[in-house]
């Protein structure tokens, strides 16, 4: 169908009602609850686990995430007029519509996206849909970071040493605690919890300075205290708590197993906090170079990095740019047709929509399998597993967003390459690219799965197996690919073209998933301490 101005605003309409009722959905309060690990911060409401500039991100990606929607609806709609169209007569028991040739989603119905933009609202403010809204709504503040920020900080506190930080400090509660029960030095389990108890007492020591003391101003000038009196007031009662019980511990077992889990449980909540301070102060810290153990803990974590997210970044960048290489040399090898004229110039043009390909499917897949990754390993529900006990059927549920997104990856990249190409987008060209390619974006399916399970299997083994076996794991995973890359080379064009063009294909298909693997699992070893 042709869309005229009128149409067009009137599908800008349908869009503005769902921009204005995501406004409205997105200002519900929403209390956070994570893992029993931070009790703390159970029931506390997001906008104080972040930032103002956080949630404004939190809400763009929440309405953007309704407009796509609204395009997928709106565009199924249209295909299916399209579909209509061509067949050149409406199939079914019923016909048309009383009251015109046209339905509610026909080629003429101008209410078609105010019909889909309702059914889209009353939908997510349904309480049999409310489910879906939540997820949405999840999946908006995860891309924002809300309020993950907080909880990938707490990772990086509890990755800093603090026993080398703390040499040369006055650490009152260590000294305290290692005056009345010193270890035996015999590697004993009483030992052990020794241990345990003092690295926690470090650790309290350390920050607590900068949460409860004297360097909180000083650190966390810019911080809006008032809407933390609650958790800073608990926090403190919890190492005041801890202060108190010193003053009356024994050297009894059961003494010192208690109070060892009063210990971790106020360092767990004395990090939370911190981390809420240092995200609440814009991730910055005033004064941060000074000499006190508070900034050199503030240096630790500003210096590290995610190696999972470095990595990826990484191994998108070189397959997006050796992609090009690799098509120009998978062609020369298959010479047919080389030194014409215009040979080169179509080689390097198809080598860049396949590297544009590339760069958008691998970073959607791998990208959207870290996110999974995290968000279930931050929930406790993705355990540590043995190479041989692996869970695939946690790798399979895993996969299926980023195998999703490899079919989406597929149908916009060739969309774009058929638009670039003629310059218009037709009813016509719509229906050659779903005869042409919409078989070949539907078995992109396992490319996502195969690619997802690169990711969890390189990010969970990487530091267990030496540098070699992860570089064996992505030349496996990239044989897969390339193997199901023949698969469907074979079934979507079938063996007209004959072994040596399907293999071609498949090589295509599969170099830039071999440069992918291999420069991932090499980054990943790389990150290694």
């Amino acid at each position: 169908m042709e869309f005229d101005i009128a149409y067009m605003a009137v599908v800008g309409a349908g869009a503005l009602t769902l921009i204005v009722e995501a406004l409205r959905q997105f200002s519900v309060p929403v209390n956070v609850h994570p893992h029993e690990r931070y009790p703390i911060l159970q029931g506390v409401e997001l906008d104080t686990l972040c930032t103002k500039a956080e949630l404004i991100r939190g809400l763009m990606f929440y309405v953007l995430i309704y407009l796509l929607i609204y395009a997928a609806l709106l565009g199924s709609a249209e295909l299916y007029a399209l579909v209509q169209a061509g067949e050149g007569r409406v199939k079914g028991p019923t016909g048309d519509i009383p009251g015109g040739s046209d339905g509610l989603l026909g080629a003429g119905a101008y209410g078609k996206p105010f019909y889909v933009s309702a059914a889209i609202i009353a939908a997510l403010s349904t309480g049999f849909f409310a489910p879906v809204e939540r997820c949405i709504r999840s999946v908006a503040h995860r891309l924002a970071d809300i309020p993950y920020g907080v909880y990938r900080v707490i990772t990086r506190l509890h990755r800093v040493d603090y026993a080398r930080i703390g040499t040369g400090y006055h650490l009152p509660l260590t000294e305290a605690y290692a005056r009345i029960a010193p270890a035996a030095g015999d590697g004993s389990t009483r030992d052990a919890l020794l241990a345990d108890t003092v690295a926690a007492l470090k650790t309290i020591d350390l920050v607590g300075p900068a949460v409860v003391g004297e360097y909180r101003d000083q650190l966390f000038a810019q911080t809006p205290v008032a809407a933390l009196d609650s958790l800073l007031e608990r926090v403190r009662g919890d190492v005041d708590g801890v202060t108190a019980a010193l003053g009356t511990l024994s050297d009894a077992p059961d003494a010192l197993q208690s109070f060892q889990q009063s210990v971790l449980r106020t360092r767990n909540n004395l990090l939370a906090v911190f981390a809420l301070l240092f995200i609440r102060n814009d991730r910055s810290v005033a004064g941060a170079g000074g000499q006190n153990p508070t900034s050199e803990v503030i240096r630790a974590i500003e210096s590290e990095r995610d190696p999972a997210l470095q990595s990826l970044a990484g191994a998108v960048m070189a397959s997006g740019l050796l992609t090009v290489l690799s098509t120009w040399g998978i062609y020369s090898a298959w010479a047919s047709g080389a030194h014409q004229a215009g040979w080169f110039a179509a080689v390097m043009r198809e080598g860049l929509w396949l590297g544009f390909a590339t760069v958008l499917s691998f970073a959607a897949c791998a990208g959207l399998a870290l996110m999974v990754r995290e968000s279930r390993e931050e929930r406790n529900r993705w355990k540590p597993w043995r190479l041989s006990r692996m869970p695939f059927l946690r790798f399979l549920g895993a996969s299926l967003l980023p195998a999703l997104a490899a079919v989406a990856a597929c149908v916009v990249a060739g969309a774009l390459e058929d638009l670039v190409a003629a310059g218009t987008l037709t009813s016509a060209q719509l229906r050659d690219f779903l005869r042409d390619y919409g078989g070949f974006c539907a078995l992109s399916f396992a490319f996502g799965i195969i690619i997802a399970f690169h990711v969890f299997l390189v990010v969970d083994l990487h530091e267990r197996l030496p540098h070699l076996a992860t570089l064996g794991i992505a030349l496996v995973m990239a044989g897969i690919y390339a193997l199901w890359a023949l698969v469907v080379v074979a079934s979507t064009y079938g063996t007209a073209q004959g072994l040596s063009w399907q293999l071609r294909e498949a090589a295509l298909l599969g170099a830039p998933a071999l440069i992918f693997f291999l420069a991932f699992a090499a980054l990943m070893e790389w990150s290694e301490d």
